[in-house]
């Protein structure tokens, strides 16, 4: 089975998971009900995506997947770390520096490696 169809199929499964969830508690709950159903949905989606992934070969207690993961995490720890110091700096500035943060950080952490340097030339459109 190709991962669109699993992708699909967990979006449909979380979709209506969402509707469900939205018709039962938004009468009562009202706008609280909504942001809590969208996070339930959210962490369904994801579980299932890991699931998926473990099945495949993907999981998360794999060592390498694991290792990047550490690093992710600590980048975006010092990014918010940084946001949460800086929170009284113009808004596009503070986004600016803390984009720029957490990409410095994840490079130094050896977070980045050839294939996503590879991948970031392709986007923005240049060759190898």
């Amino acid at each position: 089975m190709s991962w669109q169809i699993i992708v699909t199929k967990i979006l449909g499964i979380c979709a209506a998971l969402n509707v469900v969830l939205n018709l039962i508690f938004i009468p009562k709950y009202s706008y609280i009900a909504a942001s809590a159903t969208t996070v339930v949905t959210e962490f369904t989606s994801l579980a299932l995506a890991f699931v998926w992934s473990a099945k495949i070969g993907y999981g998360i207690f794999n060592k390498k997947f694991a290792g990047i993961v550490t690093k992710v995490i600590i980048a975006s720890a010092l990014m918010g770390i940084f946001i949460r110091y800086f929170y009284g700096l113009n808004l596009v500035v503070l986004i600016l520096f803390s984009v720029l943060l957490y990409f410095v950080v994840l490079y130094v952490v050896r977070g980045i490696d050839k294939e996503d340097r590879t991948l970031a030339r392709r986007a923005i459109g240049k060759r190898e």
